[in-house]
């Protein structure tokens, strides 16, 4: 990860270097050229709800029914219809008509594996039953995209009505941090290889958007982003030991399709220009 923010802070920090370097045409609002936006991107999942009407296994496939067990191990179903992430941005306005800049996103991604089935098969191929609810993993992600915008020729670069685009690697990283547990009598004792590498997807979007001045320099934004992906293939049947619960292999199918099928979010948030 460290690799990747180092490149997101040289592409600000080069954006910032040609601010001072001699752009001192009159475009921007108020005459400003540099926007920092915070906000979300949140969707109903329309897509893997349609396939889902196909049959109850693949609307469980599809991660909509989640097990999970809180801190007391209490069991929890729920049905996630709703999807959040959470980004920053920077871009810098380059002339009348385009801004360039890079963004960050931070979300959850649950990877659902069993559809409420009371046992699983391990890495030898043995079912094996159990007296609960399996835990479903749970995987934080992290987006890093280069982004671009367009504004009209006769419009306010800056404000108003734009057009943008992006396109950056997705990471998966395996949240050690959750109560995973095969019921709730019994936790799982080594749920994913520690020396697992994170799962990678090439992620891209293409926007909608307007900006509402709400001061000299705050905008309120609102649009709409449509995106997919594809998770990029795994070498081998993976690292991982017979111990495990779940493989980096076993992730691949489940995590692919519900990063192929996000295809629209809402956006909606803050935006500064100074």
């Amino acid at each position: 990860m460290r690799k990747e923010s180092r490149l997101i802070l040289a592409i600000i920090v080069s954006l910032l270097m040609i601010s001072k370097s001699g752009f001192s045409q009159d475009f921007g609002f108020n005459g400003k050229k540099n926007i920092i936006s915070v906000f979300t991107t949140s969707n109903l999942r329309v897509t893997p709800a349609f396939i889902g009407f196909l049959s109850d296994e693949i609307f469980d496939n599809f991660r909509y029914r989640t097990d999970t067990y809180d801190d007391k191990n209490n069991y929890k179903m729920k049905r996630d219809f709703f999807r959040v992430d959470y980004r920053v941005s920077y871009q810098r306005i380059l002339s009348q008509r385009f801004a360039l800049g890079a963004e960050f996103a931070y979300g959850k991604t649950t990877s659902r594996m069993y559809g409420g089935e009371n046992g699983y098969y391990d890495n030898l191929g043995n079912y094996i039953e159990v007296s609960g609810n399996i835990s479903d993993p749970i995987f934080r992600t992290y987006s890093f995209l280069i982004t671009g915008e367009l504004y009209k020729s006769t419009s306010i670069s800056g404000a108003g009505f734009s057009v943008g685009f992006g396109l950056g690697p997705k990471f998966y990283s395996f949240d050690y941090d959750q109560n995973y547990r095969l019921s709730t009598y019994e936790a799982m004792s080594n749920p994913y290889p520690l020396s697992a590498s994170n799962l990678v997807a090439i992620n891209l979007f293409y926007q909608l958007s307007y900006r509402l001045p709400l001061a000299k320099a705050i905008f309120l934004e609102t649009g709409i982003r449509f995106h997919s992906g594809i998770l990029l293939p795994i070498n081998g049947v993976l690292e991982g030991s017979s111990n495990s619960y779940w493989s980096k292999t076993e992730m691949y199918v489940p995590l692919f399709g519900d990063n192929f099928l996000n295809l629209a979010s809402l956006k909606t948030g803050l935006v500064f220009e100074f």
